[in-house]
């Protein structure tokens, strides 16, 4: 996973809109709220080059395998399913990574997320909504 540098991280605080934007375009993943659920871990995974990541939809949900490990995720086919599934997917990489929404994207029908590496003893960042 690419980590942001120095520079990237100081235009976070200090930067103006467009710049924000830019940098969330290069090092965010972008889930529309009509993306499907198994297309979610698939974006997901592709920002964690060093693990594993595979999707199966099934009757129940999804079947993740992380780092060659199966993980079920129960869905409930409502419009929820999208925040149970990014929750369950923080849930299984917690160990090593955050999932970080940009808060500029909150109230649209497409959210940005960016990856950052867990800090000791973190619990991701709490996704709204998502309770």
């Amino acid at each position: 996973m690419r980590m942001p540098s120095d520079s990237e991280l100081t235009l976070l605080f200090e930067g103006d809109e467009q710049q924000l934007q830019q940098f969330a375009f290069a090092n965010s993943v972008t889930i529309d709220w009509r993306e499907e659920d198994e297309e979610i871990v698939r974006l997901f995974g592709k920002q964690l080059p060093d693990e594993t990541v595979e999707v199966t939809p099934t009757d129940k949900g999804l079947d993740v395998t992380y780092n060659g490990q199966m993980h079920s995720i129960a869905l409930t086919f409502t419009g929820n399913d999208r925040y149970i599934t990014i929750r369950s997917f923080q849930e299984l990489i917690r160990d090593k990574y955050e999932i970080r929404l940009f808060e500029a994207s909150y109230l649209s029908d497409t959210h940005e997320f960016n990856f950052t590496e867990a800090e000791v003893g973190g619990t991701g960042c709490p996704i709204p909504g998502a309770e």
